[in-house]
């Protein structure tokens, strides 16, 4: 008879060699201090998802007492899971510490992945891997048995992709979802010719929960398990190792794990196509609260990327919650005077202004 803990695909987490189940358990919200949510409930969900087949856990240092909630519950099958956390500080000495504390609050004499956190620009990345940085602390750790490998995490693909390239990581973890795609286009093929495993976190939008962003409500569906089929099943067809929702209760579990157990690789792909996707002309960081800003700062405080942002939630039929937020912001595209600094500055050198003008009649 087939047991809980074979019921979901095993994928190989790049290099390392680890085989993760396809879908893992982002630990942020397990961490918040809610009055509704007991320990011993956050406990019962960690746990809850094992018995159903996860077995890779990812969570941090700074998520409050997410590494304290999954060491208690993972303690008794331990050898059975993959554990990943981060550290936040850029600092060796720094890093050490809060290695040690992971340590301690997971209840574990190793770390299967430990992630440079948050990595969201080049100087931040040159920082860490630079002298007395994070990155040496890590490698030691390595070295001494207390680490397996080491990856990193952040939501801007050019940053992501320089740091790969130089070898010393074996996983990275990224936004991707039906509507925030750059990775996919750039980052992940980059990682499967370097063999880099590729986690994906925030499946169903800015937010690691399930119920965090109305618009992908309105996009998904209302209940969780819509949600969770319709967002996975696009994940799930891509080239990624894991893909992490962030669960807050047992029934956010049971959902996703029901969506993975359905999912068909050989039934009619679901679209979720903008307009025609007007001939790739779009902003790629439209889709995420983390964008790339290159186009900013507006010299009239037009905000490019939110506007854009909406246009193409818009596109995508969440018409009503677009054009709410337009109507709130303070500076729209009335005020651009066509200056064309955002052109400049745009790495997919865009026609922003065009695009600015189209939005502008949309949500207008």
């Amino acid at each position: 008879m087939m047991s809980a803990h074979e019921t979901i695909e095993r994928r190989r987490l790049g290099r390392t060699g680890l085989k993760v189940s396809v879908l893992g358990f982002g630990g942020a919200p397990i961490g918040d201090h809610a009055p509704s949510k007991t320990q011993g409930e956050a406990e019962r969900t960690v746990r809850y998802a094992f018995d159903r087949g996860i077995n890779y856990f990812d969570t941090a240092r700074g998520y409050n007492n997410s590494e304290e909630t999954i060491g208690v519950a993972l303690a008794p099958v331990r050898d059975n899971c993959v554990i990943a956390t981060k550290v936040g500080d850029r600092t060796k000495r720094g890093a050490w510490v809060q290695l040690r504390q992971s340590l301690r609050k997971l209840r574990t004499d190793r770390i299967d992945v430990i992630q440079l956190h948050g990595v969201m620009a080049v100087d931040d990345l040159r920082k860490a891997m630079g002298p007395d940085g994070v990155l040496e602390a890590l490698k030691e750790a390595r070295s001494q048995g207390l680490v397996g490998h080491i990856g990193l995490t952040g939501h801007r693909p050019h940053v992501l992709i320089e740091a790969i390239r130089t070898g010393e990581f074996d996983t990275v973890q990224v936004p991707i979802n039906v509507i925030t795609r750059r990775a996919l286009e750039e980052l992940v093929p980059v990682a499967k010719e370097l063999d880099v495993g590729v986690v994906v976190m925030k499946p169903f939008g800015g937010q690691p929960y399930f119920s965090g962003c109305v618009e992908f409500r309105a996009l998904l569906g209302d209940d969780v398990y819509t949600v969770a089929r319709r967002g996975l099943s696009f994940l799930l067809r891509r080239e990624v190792s894991t893909v992490i929702p962030g669960f807050n209760n047992v029934a956010e579990v049971e959902a996703a794990v029901k969506a993975v157990r359905g999912f068909d690789p050989a039934a009619a792909e679901e679209r979720f196509e903008f307009w025609d996707e007007e001939g790739g002309v779009y902003c790629r960081e439209g889709g995420t609260l983390h964008t790339c800003e290159m186009c900013m700062p507006c010299p009239e405080f037009v905000n490019v990327p939110a506007i854009l942002r909406f246009d193409r939630y818009y596109g995508y039929g969440v018409r009503d919650w677009a054009r709410e937020y337009y109507r709130r912001l303070s500076t729209k595209v009335e005020d651009c005077t066509q200056c064309r600094e955002c052109e400049k500055r745009c790495p997919y050198r865009l026609p922003t202004i065009d695009l600015l003008q189209r939005a502008a009649q949309r949500l207008g």
